[in-house]
């Protein structure tokens, strides 16, 4: 652990260096000088996370400190996410490199970048442009590519865009009570479509990160207080984190734009897994261009979470850096309708408290309000066909893919 830390430490300070130079060099009208300002003062002001062991976070009575993470195996992070929702972040670092695991790694970046290749379009934040707000734009898969590689332009940053085809990631921690319920629902939906529909929408919650070196993602907050699982498949990025992952920190955010309390950092590497606990404001720094596949979780554990931040996303957009899926409000209505139906059962461990259940349910109704209302709750607009095999399907009135509510 001793090493995570020094190699931390040397990532900021190449970090700030960097950013520091970019303020001075680029131009001041860009996206880019004004996210690496901002960025800049992210880090000049955060700490260096602290790993703990497997030992000292399973040690009863021990004080927490805020900048605080694990530091363990997938074997020991298995039974932290068995024992109750996320605390704190959770860093597994890559294994031993073995000839075998090198080669599945540089298989996923050979896949990844034929992936890619082929999409007719992705959705990319070019920070060379010069307009405001930071809204991403379609870009085609070749030509994302080919700026991903570039070492002389501005970086680009492709998010939130979805797996290629081909490429299986293993949900492992849908096998943990919890975080399996969008998998249990699946399985008990008798409808054809509603069947399908829950399928769509978990696929939809595993996506790809690929970003260009000196690509940064300002701060925010994941859809819906989701459980994050990072696998680091390429490249090196700083994880600017929030101390403090309250609901009242995560309204401050909303309403004034700060973090009310501390942040810290750290360093996710290649082979790396990163697990961020709900409501956990942050921002990311690509030290080295970097590919990660984002699997993020729903847990049921905390649906009341769930519920009262989807509402908060709705009434302050900005806070997050994706749309919400279509599918959602159908998945949180089959979720409490579930939740119902195992408090009558008095089969409850896997939900809140039953006390909760009357506010959830008021939640729902207050979100489904706002989605009939004229402005929508923003949706997630990857539902297109991006492959160029996919071109030739879409015909006259096919559902086309705008960005006007995408942030970065």
């Amino acid at each position: 652990m001793k090493n995570y830390v020094e190699r931390v430490q040397k990532y900021v300070k190449e970090a700030i260096d960097r950013l520091e130079k970019k303020g001075k060099d680029s131009d001041p009208k860009t996206r880019e000088h004004a996210d690496a300002k901002e960025m800049l003062g992210y880090l000049k002001t955060a700490k260096y996370g602290l790993p703990i062991s497997y030992i000292e976070y399973m040690r009863k009575g021990q004080k927490r400190r805020p900048n605080e993470f694990v530091f363990c195996t997938k074997e020991e992070a298995i039974d932290i996410l068995s024992r109750g929702p996320l605390k704190i972040p959770i860093l597994i670092p890559c294994p031993p490199m073995t000839a075998e695991r090198s080669e599945r790694l540089s298989r996923y970046q050979r896949e990844i970048k034929k992936g890619m290749a082929d999409m007719m379009w992705v959705d990319v934040y070019d920070s060379g442009k010069k307009d405001f707000p930071r809204v991403p734009g379609r870009m085609s898969g070749s030509e994302a590519l080919r700026r991903f590689e570039s070492k002389d332009e501005c970086p680009v940053n492709a998010l939130n865009n979805p797996i290629p085809q081909g490429i299986v990631v293993s949900r492992w921690m849908a096998k943990i009570v919890g975080y399996n319920m969008a998998e249990t629902l699946m399985e008990k939906a008798q409808e054809a479509n509603l069947r399908q529909m829950l399928m769509t929408f978990l696929h939809a919650l595993i996506v790809l990160l690929v970003a260009s070196t000196g690509a940064i993602t300002l701060r925010h907050i994941d859809k819906s207080a989701e459980t994050t699982c990072i696998e680091s498949i390429m490249g090196s990025k700083l994880w600017e984190m929030s101390e403090d992952r309250s609901q009242e920190a995560v309204r401050n955010f909303a309403e004034k734009g700060t973090c009310s309390s501390g942040t810290f950092v750290l360093s996710v590497d290649e082979g790396d897994t990163l697990i961020q606990p709900p409501q956990t404001i942050h921002s990311v720094y690509t030290l080295k261009k970097s590919m990660l596949f984002c699997d993020q979780y729903l847990d049921s554990r905390t649906t009341l979470s769930s519920l009262k931040q989807t509402q908060l996303e709705v009434e302050y957009d900005h806070i997050t850096n994706d749309d919400h899926h279509e599918g959602l409000l159908p998945y949180l209505d089959i979720a409490v309708e579930k939740w119902k139906e195992d408090a009558r059962l008095e089969e409850q461990e896997s939900w809140p408290d039953v006390e909760h259940l009357e506010e959830a349910e008021n939640i729902l109704e207050k979100i489904r309000w706002h989605k009939e209302k004229p402005s929508p709750i923003p949706q997630r607009k990857a539902n297109a066909p991006r492959t160029k095999k996919a071109r030739a399907k879409v015909g006259r009135g096919a559902r086309r893919v705008g960005i006007a509510t995408r942030k970065q």
